[in-house]
């Protein structure tokens, strides 16, 4: 009976004090909605009526979309909410509306999914660069319950008052996470929410990017020697003296940096190259083909010579965006 009085009840408190199967107000504080959302374009998967669409214009987003497949919960969506800048949906989430967005929300949903990575590969895909992604949920912990103390990986199924539903592992979620192409950070967790057996997590999400590790040094400092311990772990390994020498030894030049460079090498003293480099005006040229070396789907890559200050500079802002760069010197 209390059950049945409990889903009588509006899911989303829509103002605080007020009674409702959920406390919108505490889970908007738990999940560290950004306070400034100035010009972003958001999306809440599993909107139910709309209060955290609602909290994003209030954070100062310009375009909100929220979808769900309940009709009534976005009726009254519509109904409570009704400023021009969100647009509720009747939807599922089989297919996430088109576009970019920079803030996603999946909020006390993912149990309803029995394929969760089926869905997160699509929040990658509809995240902007720097986006943000928030998911809040249920997670097994990895010691199942007090009978079962081994690590799984998989989806369990949990019978609740209202049926039986599906919750990913840490293992299985964490899994997940990294073959959508997204990394994660735990913002909050360990938390039961009303009737709901299983602790709810917070996660701060955001698209891979690619790492650069820059190992730079005069010759003989150990640079080599590190790298070459490094390159079971990475995508690429990057040596800027074979990078020269490749251009020094071809054959052929086609361009005005290719001929400096045919020119101006000593395979004896290579550090001097570099320098050159900067003294005849061609680093702009030089960082760029470097740049291009390292493609968008390498995970980590390290480079590894000799850099003038000027140049790692250059590279640092031509992979701002695109990639972290990590600057690593002999002590």
């Amino acid at each position: 009976m209390e059950n049945e009085m409990k889903d009588e009840l509006p899911y989303q408190s829509h103002e605080k004090d007020t009674p409702a199967q959920s406390d919108s107000f505490a889970k908007l504080k738990r999940i560290r909605l950004p306070n400034d959302l100035q010009n972003k374009k958001v999306l809440d998967i599993g909107c139910n009526e709309g209060f955290f669409c609602n909290q994003a214009i209030m954070r100062g987003a310009a375009e909100v979309v929220g979808i769900d497949a309940n009709k009534k919960a976005i009726e009254n969506a519509k109904r409570i909410y009704h400023d021009e800048r969100i647009r509720f949906i009747h939807q599922d989430w089989s297919e996430l509306p088109p576009g970019k967005y920079d803030l996603v929300l999946w909020l006390s949903a993912m149990h309803y999914e029995l394929d969760p990575l089926r869905v997160l590969v699509q929040i990658a895909d509809r995240l902007t660069e720097d986006g943000l992604f928030i998911l809040e949920g249920g997670v097994i912990s990895r010691q199942v319950n007090e009978m079962i103390s081994c690590q799984v990986k998989e989806m369990v199924r949990v019978i609740r008052h209202d049926g039986a539903l599906w919750y990913p592992t840490f293992d299985y979620l964490e899994d997940c996470f990294k073959r959508s192409g997204m990394s994660y950070r735990i913002i909050g967790g360990g938390v039961l929410v009303g009737s709901d057996p299983v602790p709810r997590y917070v996660f701060h999400c955001h698209k891979l990017k690619t790492n650069v590790m820059l190992i730079i040094g005069k010759p003989f400092a150990g640079k080599s020697s590190l790298a070459n311990q490094l390159k079971d772990v990475v995508t690429k390994l990057i040596s800027l003296d074979y990078f020269i020498a490749n251009i020094y030894h071809a054959k052929y030049t086609h361009t005005d940096f290719e001929d400096f460079v045919k020119r101006n090498t000593n395979p004896d003293a290579l550090v001097s190259i570099y320098e050159k480099i900067d003294e005849s005006g061609f680093t702009e040229t030089y960082i760029e083909l470097l740049a291009k070396s390292i493609a968008q789907s390498d995970a980590l890559v390290v480079v590894e010579g000799y850099m003038t200050d000027t140049q790692v500079d250059m590279f640092v802002r031509r992979m701002s965006g695109r990639a972290r760069v990590w600057l690593m010197r002999r002590a």
